[in-house]
């Protein structure tokens, strides 16, 4: 499963999102991807997690754009951005953020990612450190196996009923463009979170932009694991959240804007 679980999204799915700037499509391939453009100044790229959308980081989205040009991207099949049949992976969700940063003219960013979204980042790391300013990975895993994620999480996402989250999902992507077509999306990320990523350390040793390491110390990403990611990462922080579990910017957004905010704000001094 990679680092994110179906059955626990189905509460995720029900979280309370808000907009807080001016709403954009960029078409990709067979893909229409919505973004929200928010705030002034260096450019921030907002990547949120398996079946949540650009507003779920809520006052976070608000307080980031307060300091930062904020660009929140709603990834594919997500939120308002359109189904692809084209097979979901990281090095597609990858490819997407590079397109978007093109299409806005923009040559380097900070992106600040969770679960899926820091997995993104991470591989942005690893393949296009030169558009990259520095990377937040909140709830980032670099294996689908059980070293990586605990077991019990894993049989959660391989046995779930995905019409039945289909139809939960619904009630949360009010403009999504294709509602109908959710079950087969859900197929095809359940395919990817349970076989993606499987990053070596060598691979990550290729990771040189400047990277804060989140979770929180009851995640379901297992913290030896997160550890063997820190290790391997040669110019990482790391950082775990007290009483928090896989999605700390909702669950203690206060501690994780004021943990990022001090993170961005060292490297912009060097």
């Amino acid at each position: 499963m990679s680092a994110r679980i179906l059955a626990f999204l189905l509460a995720l799915c029900l979280i309370s999102s808000s907009d807080a700037g001016e709403g954009r499509y960029l078409d990709i391939g067979d893909s229409r991807l919505y973004f929200d453009v928010s705030g002034e100044g260096v450019p921030l790229v907002l990547l949120h997690g398996a079946l949540q959308e650009h507003g779920d980081w809520g006052e976070n989205l608000t307080a980031f754009a307060e300091r930062y040009q904020v660009i929140a991207l709603d990834s594919r099949g997500q939120g308002r951005s359109s189904i692809s049949a084209t097979e979901l992976s990281y090095n597609l969700l990858a490819a997407d953020v590079i397109a978007l940063l093109d299409h806005l003219a923009i040559e380097r960013a900070h992106v600040v990612g969770l679960s899926d979204g820091a997995n993104t980042a991470l591989l942005l790391a690893m393949t296009r450190p030169e558009r990259l300013l520095s990377i937040v990975c909140v709830g980032a895993n670099a294996r689908a196996d059980e070293d990586a994620v605990d077991p019990r999480m894993i049989e959660r996402v391989r046995n779930q009923d995905l019409d039945a989250l289909a139809q939960q999902i619904k009630q949360k992507y009010i403009h999504h463009p294709n509602p109908e077509r959710l079950p087969e999306f859900l197929a095809n990320m359940q395919n990817m979170l349970l076989t993606q990523p499987n990053w070596t350390a060598d691979d990550l040793g290729h990771a040189s932009t400047r990277t804060l390491l989140m979770g929180g110390d009851r995640d379901y990403i297992r913290q030896e694991h997160t550890l063997e990611m820190f290790r391997a990462l040669p110019n990482a922080s790391l950082c775990f959240v007290p009483s928090t579990g896989h999605t700390v910017p909702q669950q203690n957004p206060a501690l994780f804007m004021e943990i990022v905010v001090g993170f961005l704000e060292a490297g912009d001094d060097k």
